[in-house]
């Protein structure tokens, strides 16, 4: 799978979501960040090799498209896509299981999304139950892992309130409003956030770098008590039980409507370019 996932078995999409973003929330402050020589090697190399080019500045960079058009990134920008790239592998997980079970339903995957996220019935779900156990038997699950990933598969298509969705899973970018939402960005001026998760997760230099702060960042302060290393769930938090039977899990709204953290746009105002 995408992101350097070997683990088939599906983390609980709500229970991530929710211990990230306390991370996020309580750890976090807006500041200058300068980024090491190494990090800005390697995002460069790897923005070279789709024809980007990009430009780090002390605090800034300005990234150049193939179209020579100019995206312009705080630095704070690459630290805070560092807390959310297992929430992107991990939905990068789901869908791709998911296509698994249209393909032998033989069904389109726009059509089949919409169909499931809009109207379901328990006809449909035990159909969409025997074509995942198609694909899970294929991975070596036993019986309780192919029922509990089946679950999660299921809510994940008809649920999307459960990990924020907002735009149907077959769209490319479909990921894209979850993790602008979990950082309290705004869309039409900040979703280059969303592009350097993906980057992340799928550049294995990047995505050892950026398991901890103090690796690609100079001069990040962190609040007293907080860790600069990279953060994994546990596998009793990671894997959890279903949320409708012990109500533990909340929703994505009632994790998060608590503490936010937010940017002004005085912050992309300040961004100046290099004469």
């Amino acid at each position: 799978m995408k992101g350097g996932k070997s683990d088939v078995r599906l983390k609980s999409l709500g229970m991530l979501i929710k211990t990230t973003s306390s991370r996020y929330s309580n750890e976090f402050v807006w500041q200058d960040v300068t980024l090491t020589d190494e990090f800005q090697r390697c995002y460069t190399s790897h923005l070279n090799r789709a024809r980007y080019e990009i430009e780090f500045f002390t605090s800034t960079a300005v990234i150049t498209t193939p179209q020579s058009r100019c995206i312009f990134v705080p630095n704070q920008w690459f630290v805070i896509a560092s807390y959310v790239i297992d929430i992107y592998e991990e939905l990068i997980s789901y869908k791709e299981l998911f296509i698994k079970i249209a393909g032998l339903r033989g069904k389109r995957l726009d059509e089949y999304t919409k169909q499931l996220r809009d109207a379901t019935t328990a006809d449909e779900k035990r159909r969409f139950s025997d074509a995942a156990r198609h694909v899970l038997i294929k991975k070596n699950l036993d019986e309780v892992e192919i029922i509990d990933t089946t679950e999660k598969l299921w809510r994940f298509t008809t649920d999307y309130s459960w990990w924020s969705g907002q735009k149907t899973i077959d769209r490319h970018d479909f990921h894209m409003s979850v993790i602008l939402n979990m950082l309290n960005l705004v869309n039409a001026s900040q979703s280059y956030v969303a592009d350097i998760v993906s980057v992340y997760a799928n550049d294995k230099e990047l995505r050892y770098l950026v398991r901890s702060t103090d690796r690609f960042t100079v001069n990040l302060t962190m609040p007293e008590g907080c860790s600069t290393d990279g953060f994994t769930l546990d596998a009793g938090e990671a894997f959890g039980n279903d949320p409708k039977s012990n109500n533990e899990e909340p929703t994505f709204q009632e994790a998060f409507v608590k503490s936010r953290i937010k940017i002004t746009s005085n912050k992309v105002k300040e961004i100046k370019v290099k004469n």
